[in-house]
């Protein structure tokens, strides 16, 4: 079976939108990285008129293999999912303009073709003091896009209890290994914190069984995936490989997670007071101030559970985050919640 052109090309890119390598003057494809599973190339193209004025010169181009096993439902598959079934019922911003994006085949590898923000947007410093402002505006209007869809129209495979409850037995049966290596790194009281939370109900985990209030989510809504605008403007929201349905103040809770504990007490209900007029903005309502606080407190106990996941993972600064969810664990009296 013949294979597809090299996306890389200008017969490749041209065909993935439609157009002809006449439409295009010049391209140029700079070096690419790598992540081990996503290819990312970053291309620069001069178009022929008429197109010069509507379509973008630089572009970002991912491609990925046929995936395997559980990697079939996860990573580039989600996020051309995203792309290919939910975006179109969010503007541009906060998500980037896609212009092609196709799951992969025997024959093909995925790939997803969006435009290239560098020149007027860029990923915080994650350790700097960032004006979340712009992030939480991005957030708020991808939320209310999909306030209250039913899950069976978002999710291909809606979740179910059985598969919580499953998950939090996996992380319990963990915890002496992050225990064993988070010795120097464990605030006071926080073992026996994490033993409460996992020997319990797991009610904050239950929540999610309930539809009401509940969206679509971007579910890594750290600042390395939110491009703020250099100037003026609005906030982009990228890398959409780990949406889901659930809470709002899911996106919000992860959002302060990194944030040492001194400066979230500063701007943590600030920013959640910025997300609720937003979402009255947009026409949500029957959703209190007060309603939002206990929705955000159920999910910053669930980031005992992001801390630990991110430490089976082997990712960099776990222990940050794990020091942070413990302190922001006592400081909304997550024992209250369980």
């Amino acid at each position: 079976m013949t294979r597809r052109p090299e996306l890389t090309t200008p017969d490749g890119l041209t065909g993935l939108i439609g157009l002809s390598p006449s439409d295009m003057i010049s391209m140029e494809a700079i070096p690419s990285e790598s992540n081990g599973r996503t290819t990312i190339h970053f291309i620069e193209v001069e178009w022929a008129a008429p197109h010069s004025a509507s379509l973008p010169g630089r572009l970002v181009l991912k491609e990925a293999p046929l995936p395997q096993g559980r990697a079939r439902e996860q990573g580039p598959v989600r996020e051309i999912d995203f792309f290919s079934r939910l975006a179109d019922r969010i503007s541009t911003p906060p998500v980037p303009r896609c212009l092609s994006a196709g799951q992969a085949t025997d024959e093909s590898d995925s790939h997803l073709l969006v435009e290239d923000l560098i020149e007027t947007h860029a990923a915080a410093d994650s350790d700097g003091d960032v004006d979340l402002g712009p992030a939480v505006d991005a957030l708020a209007r991808v939320h209310c896009a999909y306030w209250e869809v039913p899950e069976s129209e978002i999710a291909p495979r809606p979740r179910t209890e059985a598969q919580i409850r499953k998950r939090m037995a996996r992380m319990r049966k963990h915890l002496p290994a992050l225990f064993e290596d988070a010795v120097d790194h464990m605030p006071p009281g926080g073992e026996a914190i994490y033993q409460r939370v996992f020997d319990s109900q797991c009610l904050p985990w239950m929540r999610l069984m309930d539809p009401r209030n509940q969206t679509l989510a971007h579910g890594d809504a750290h600042l390395a995936n939110i491009l703020h605008p250099k100037e003026s403007g609005e906030a982009y929201l990228i890398d959409w490989e780990g949406w889901q349905v659930d809470l709002g103040a899911r996106d919000l809770a992860y959002l302060m997670l990194r944030r040492a504990p001194e400066r979230r007490r500063e701007i943590e209900r600030p920013a959640l007071e910025r997300y609720h007029r937003r979402l009255l903005e947009h026409g949500i309502a029957g959703y209190s101030f007060d309603e939002l606080w206990n929705d955000y407190r159920v999910c910053w106990v669930r980031n005992l559970w992001t801390a630990a996941a991110n430490h089976v993972k082997g990712l960099p600064r776990w222990e940050h985050m794990l020091e942070n969810a413990i302190i922001g664990y006592q400081d909304v009296d997550g024992d209250e919640l369980l």
